[in-house]
């Protein structure tokens, strides 16, 4: 649903779901490495997806 408003409205849209999950939401993210040692948070690896997502929609790194 959040995809189709997007695209009516021109909207970019980052699914961390479909990259952890893959396209047919039937892929582990902990066997990927993307799940820290907690069970929840996202790894490096994990962070380092997220930030592939949002730099493909055109977002630029925010660097200290």
């Amino acid at each position: 649903m959040a995809q189709r408003a997007a695209d009516d409205y021109g909207g970019a849209m980052a699914s961390f779901y479909d990259e952890f999950k893959g396209p047919d939401h039937n892929e582990d993210p902990r066997e990927k490495g993307y799940i820290a040692f907690d069970g929840w948070h996202a790894s490096t690896e994990g962070i380092a997806v997220q930030a592939d997502v949002l730099h493909a929609l055109g977002y630029d790194a925010i660097v200290p």
